[in-house]
C-alpha cells in the first residue's frame, strides 16, 4: 500500500505564569487566560496533479529507488486516504493512476501489510532493532520465540555485522574469576565456568564440572541446573549435557542430541513443558561452532510428532572469522541466507536476507523480504549504515623535543607520564643509554622535557608501579635494566631495575629492584675458567594479574668452552659439562682446539631448543623470593624472531607471542 499523505501535526504549547502582582486579567480574586487561535490549514493529502509533477520529477532526476522510511504499521492507511491507496483518480478520465512519488515507500510488491520490527535503546546505550520471525501455534502454545536482532555494540554475528539469531538458548564457557573462584584463569577447557544465556552458574553442590554438579543463576532465581555424565572430548571439558529444571515442571537438555554440543558450548536441544508439550532444536557444525539447523514443534511426548518447523538456510561468508581457544582452531565461515517456517509440510512464512559487503569484506544486513502463505512478497524492510572515511585526518600541532630526535640513533616510548590521560613520550640515544628525555604536555604550544640522569643501561620500559603508600600511582613510571657482573670468578651478576616517576617538579627517583642471575662457565685453559654473563631478552607486562608491571628475562644462545686435562683427545661428546648434558640444543656447532700438554679444549655454540624462562615480580612491597625460574620456551629466540605480549586467553594476565619465520608460538601462564 502507498502512503498519499503528508501530515504536518502542529504542536500547541500554552504557558501559565502565576504572580501576586497586579494583572489586568484577574478580576475579583479570579484569573481570566484569554486565548486566540489562528486557522491553519493543514495539508492531509496530496493532489492528482501535484502528484503527476512530482513523478515526473522523480524520473527526470533518477530518484525512484531512493531509500524512504516505512509505512507505520499500526495505521498502514490513514482515515483520509482514498479508498484505492495505490492510485489517485485523473480528474478529467475519472480513472485511477499510480505514480511514483519521491518520499513513497515504494516496492515492488502489491501485497498489503509490512514485516514488523521494533526500534530500541539498550540499557548501555546501543541501538536495537528486533524482526520476530512470524510462527504456526503449537499444542498450547508451545512455540519458538525466535527473531532476528540487531545491536549497535555487537561483532559480526551470524546473520552480518551486528546481527545475530534470537531466541536460542546456550550454555557456554567463561573464565574463572577472582570474586568467584579465587583465580584468574581464561578459557583452556581445563577448569572453565559456565554460564547460562550470559548468567555465570554458581556452585550449589558438587564439584563444579563434575556429573551431578547442581547449579544456580548468579541473578538469584528458583532454576536449578544439573551436569550429567562426562565431556566425550575428555575429562577435563566438562559434563557431557546439561538439565535445567524450572519451577513450574519445565524442563530443557542442553547438548544432549541434535548436534548440540561442541567444545565451547551447550546448546538447548529441547524445551518441554510438564504436559510433554515440546519443541526439538538441531544444529549444523561450522568448523567448531554451531548454527541452527531446524527447529521442530507442535509434538507431544507419547502424542503426535512435531507438524511444525522453522528451517535455517547459510551461504559462505565473504570474510570468514577465526577465533582460537586453547590450542584449538574455531572458524566461521556460514552467513545466515533465509528462514522458512513450515506448518504441516506447506510454506507459512519465509524470510530472504540481503547483504551488502564493506571495503574490508566485512557483511551488513541491507534488506530483510518476508513472503506469506501464498510465497507473495510484503514489502522489506532495508537498513542503511554510515561508511566511515577512509583517510585519516590530519591534525598536526608543531613543538621542540630538545635535544632533538634522531630516527637512525633515537629510540622512543610512549605512555602517561604525568597521568593526565594524554600520550607523553621519552626517547634515549641507543648508542650512549646513559640519559632519558622526558617531554609532556605534547599538545600544547609548549611542551615540558626534563632529562634524567641515569646509570647506562640495557633496556627501558614504561611501568605501572605502587607508589610509597601502597597505592597504584595515576601516572606511568619509566624502569631502566642494568647488568652488572664486575667479577669474573663470581657465578652470579647482579641486574639492577630502577624505576623513575613524574613528581610536581619533575621525575624522581623511586626504588631498585636487584636479581641475582645465574652466569655460565667457561673453560679459558685446563686449570682455569671464567663466568660470564647470559644474555637476555626482556619483556615487561603484567604477567601475573595484579595489575602492575612484572618483567619476564629470557635467555638467548651463548658460546662456552670446555677444557679436559689427559684425555688425549677422547671423546667430545662424553667431555660435555653435565649441565650441558640436560639441555635439549636446536642446533650446534663444535670447534676443537688443538690440544696442548694434553689439555683438550672444545667450544660449542648453543641454540637452546628450551630457553629458559625467568619471571621478576617488581611489585615495589616485594623485597625477597621476587625472581623464579617460570618455564622454558620450545624455541630458543633467533635474530629475526619477535617477542610480543598479549592477553590471549582473557584471564587478565599478558601471554607470550613468540614469532619465529611461518609460525607463531604462544605461552600462557599456567
Amino acid at each position: 500500500m502507498k502512503r498519499r499523505l503528508h501530515i504536518f501535526i502542529v504542536l500547541l504549547f500554552l504557558g501559565f505564569q502565576f504572580s501576586n502582582a497586579q494583572d489586568p486579567n484577574v478580576v475579583g480574586g479570579k484569573s481570566t487566560v484569554k486565548i486566540d487561535f489562528k486557522k491553519t490549514n493543514i495539508k492531509t493529502k496530496i493532489t492528482f496533479n501535484e502528484a503527476k509533477n512530482l513523478s515526473n520529477f522523480s524520473k527526470k532526476n533518477k530518484l525512484n529507488n531512493r531509500k524512504v522510511q516505512p509505512i507505520d504499521p499500526d495505521d498502514p492507511i490513514g482515515p483520509d486516504d482514498p479508498i484505492d491507496p495505490n492510485c489517485l483518480t485523473d480528474p478529467k478520465t475519472g480513472k485511477c493512476v499510480d505514480f511514483d512519488i519521491p518520499g513513497d515507500p515504494i516496492t515492488n510488491t502489491k501485497e498489503a501489510g509490512s514485516t514488523a520490527g521494533s526500534l530500541s535503546v539498550s540499557l548501555t546505550g546501543a541501538a536495537s532493532y528486533s524482526i520476530p520471525i512470524m510462527v504456526p501455534p503449537g499444542i498450547k502454545d508451545v512455540a519458538p520465540n525466535i527473531g532476528i536482532s540487531y545491536t549497535s555494540q555487537g561483532a559480526n554475528g551470524l546473520a552480518g555485522w551486528g546481527w545475530n539469531v534470537s531466541g536460542l538458548s546456550t550454555i557456554s564457557r567463561i573464565p574463572a574469576t577472582k570474586y568467584y573462584d579465587n583465580k584468574h584463569d581464561g578459557i583452556d577447557f581445563k577448569e572453565d565456568r559456565f554460564s547460562l544465556d550470559g548468567q555465570r552458574l554458581i556452585i550449589k553442590s558438587g564439584t563444579y564440572g563434575a556429573s551431578g554438579s547442581v547449579y544456580q543463576t548468579e541473578n538469584y532465581s528458583n532454576v536449578k541446573v544439573v551436569a550429567y555424565g562426562a565431556s566425550p572430548y575428555g575429562s577435563t571439558y566438562g559434563p557431557s549435557y546439561f538439565i535445567v529444571y524450572y519451577p513450574d515442571g519445565t524442563r530443557a537438555w542442553y547438548g544432549n542430541s541434535g548436534n548440540s554440543r561442541g567444545r565451547l558450548e551447550w546448546a538447548i536441544f529441547r524445551w518441554q513443558d510438564p504436559q510433554g508439550n515440546y519443541v526439538d532444536y538441531n544444529y549444523q557444525s561450522d568448523n567448531g561452532l554451531l548454527s541452527i539447523k531446524t527447529i521442530k514443534y507442535g509434538g507431544r511426548i507419547g502424542g503426535p510428532s512435531p507438524m511444525n518447523q522453522i528451517n535455517f538456510t547459510y551461504a559462505t561468508r565473504v570474510r570468514p572469522e577465526n577465533v582460537y581457544v586453547g590450542e584449538y582452531s574455531f572458524k566461521r565461515t556460514n552467513l545466515l541466507r533465509s528462514i522458512q517456517v513450515t506448518a504441516s509440510g506447506s510454506q507459512y512464512r519465509k524470510y530472504e536476507l540481503t547483504h551488502n559487503t564493506t571495503s574490508l569484506g566485512y557483511q551488513r544486513l541491507a534488506s530483510v523480504k518476508e513472503y506469506n502463505a501464498q510465497n507473495k512478497a510484503l514489502r522489506p524492510i532495508t537498513f542503511g549504515y554510515e561508511n566511515t572515511s577512509s583517510w585519516i585526518k590530519k591534525r598536526v600541532k608543531s613543538g621542540d623535543l630538545y635535544p632533538g630526535f634522531n630516527y637512525k640513533t633515537s629510540s622512543l616510548i610512549a605512555g602517561d607520564y604525568d597521568g593526565d590521560g594524554r600520550t607523553d613520550v621519552i626517547f634515549y640515544n641507543k648508542n650512549t643509554r646513559d640519559k632519558i628525555y622526558l617531554h609532556i604536555n605534547l599538545y600544547d604550544k609548549i611542551s615540558l622535557g626534563y632529562k634524567i640522569n641515569t646509570e647506562q643501561f640495557s633496556d627501558v620500559f614504561s611501568s605501572t608501579i605502587l607508589s610509597w603508600n601502597n597505592k597504584i600511582l595515576r601516572q606511568q613510571a619509566v624502569t631502566t635494566v642494568r647488568e652488572t657482573s664486575t667479577s669474573s670468578t663470581s657465578s652470579t651478576s647482579a641486574v639492577r631495575f630502577r624505576t623513575f616517576a613524574q613528581a610536581a617538579y619533575g621525575p624522581v627517583h623511586q626504588y631498585d629492584k636487584v636479581w641475582n642471575a645465574s652466569k655460565y662457565r667457561t673453560d679459558n685453559y685446563c686449570s682455569s675458567s671464567s663466568y660470564y654473563a647470559i644474555p637476555k631478552k626482556y619483556i615487561s607486562g603484567d604477567f601475573n594479574g595484579d595489575g602492575l608491571t612484572d618483567v619476564i628475562a629470557i635467555e638467548k644462545s651463548y658460546t662456552s668452552r670446555n677444557c679436559i686435562q689427559g684425555i688425549g683427545g677422547g671423546d667430545l661428546i662424553e667431555a660435555l659439562p653435565e649441565s650441558a648434558n640436560k639441555i635439549n640444543t636446536e642446533e650446534k656447532s663444535i670447534s676443537k682446539i688443538k690440544p696442548i700438554d694434553d689439555c683438550d679444549c672444545s667450544s660449542y655454540t648453543t641454540n637452546q631448543y628450551n630457553a629458559k624462562v625467568h619471571f621478576i615480580d617488581l611489585k615495589r612491597t616485594v623485597t625477597s623470593n621476587f625472581a623464579k625460574v617460570s618455564g622454558y620456551l620450545r624455541k630458543g629466540i633467533g635474530s629475526k624472531d619477535r617477542i610480543l605480549t598479549a592477553d590471549h586467553n582473557g584471564d587478565g594476565k599478558q601471554d607470550i607471542y613468540h614469532f619465529k619465520e611461518g609460525k607463531l608460538y604462544i605461552y600462557i601462564k599456567c
